[in-house]
């Protein structure tokens, strides 16, 4: 059996304290919401973790590993300012710019001694020099003695380039056989390079009425590429065959290639039977 609750007046009043309260609060909470202005953030007091420890005495090794770095990189400007110093005061003294010559004797190398050798190399390098182009003009001041067969000597001459060419005078009428031979495979064209336009044109129609007429008198019959090919600029690679303009020797040169024809396809097919062959014959000893 429940016991009775006593109510009395002073509670009932705290009671209804304490609901305005409430109220009151949850009115406040429920306007600073609307209007956009946050709430205080509840203060949580965390535990540290772990990981969020430092080990002892890490702060004071990063200090010192600092430290150190800042006294290498000091070192190091230290020797590098320093060797620029003894560079600048060696090259002074290879120039033979002493600072004193009473501290000249403190230092390990003789450089007025190597200053001495220096300049005589030099000299010795001129003299060497001269007596080198002394020689020369020596050797050609000394006359060419006279051959003993007058076929043996050497004379000049000019071919058909224009270029001044010295050679023995028993070569002279072989190298003139070969200029004249150069001259005939020389086209026309380049033979007369001072012609104008419309007189290069002049000989150009004269030389393909020249052709005509040779053409006119020929016996009629098939015309080939070869009878109109003259003068034509553009080449036609080593697939093509020249046939000659005669019919007779092209009738030879069409047999001859025909024979050549069937040689290489008889000879295309033995290479595949027995290629053929020996491909079989690997199959049967990889089976066996």
């Amino acid at each position: 059996r429940k016991k009775p609750l006593e109510v009395t007046g002073a509670s009932l009043v705290s009671l209804k304290a304490e609901l305005f309260r409430k109220q009151e609060e949850f009115k406040k909470e429920k306007l600073s919401k609307e209007s956009g202005v946050g709430s205080k953030p509840r203060t949580t007091n965390k535990k540290p973790s772990v990981f969020s420890k430092q080990n002892a005495g890490v702060a004071g090794r990063a200090e010192q590993d600092v430290e150190e770095k800042i006294e290498e990189v000091n070192a190091l400007d230290k020797s590098r300012q320093r060797l620029e110093e003894k560079a600048l005061l060696y090259e002074k003294m290879t120039k033979g710019d002493f600072p004193d010559e009473e501290t000249e004797e403190l230092y390990l190398v003789d450089f007025a001694q190597k200053i001495i050798d220096k300049r005589k190399e030099v000299q010795d390098l001129c003299e060497k020099k001269k007596t080198v182009e002394n020689a020369e003009d020596n050797v050609s001041d000394i006359p060419v003695p006279a051959a003993q067969d007058p076929s043996e000597e050497w004379v000049d001459y000019v071919d058909t380039l224009g270029r001044s060419r010295r050679c023995m005078k028993k070569d002279l009428p072989e190298l003139f056989k070969m200029d004249r031979e150069l001259k005939g495979k020389r086209p026309a064209v380049e033979e007369k390079t001072l012609l104008s336009d419309d007189m290069r044109r002049e000989i150009q129609r004269q030389q393909w009425e020249q052709e005509e007429e040779e053409a006119m008198k020929r016996p009629m019959g098939p015309m080939h590429y070869e009878d109109i090919r003259e003068n034509e600029a553009r080449a036609l690679g080593v697939g093509y065959f020249a046939f000659a303009r005669d019919e007779n020797v092209r009738h030879k040169q069409m047999k001859t290639l025909n024979i050549l024809v069937l040689l290489t396809e008889d000879q295309r097919v033995k290479r595949e039977r027995l290629k053929a062959k020996r491909k079989a014959t690997g199959k049967l000893t990889f089976k066996a």
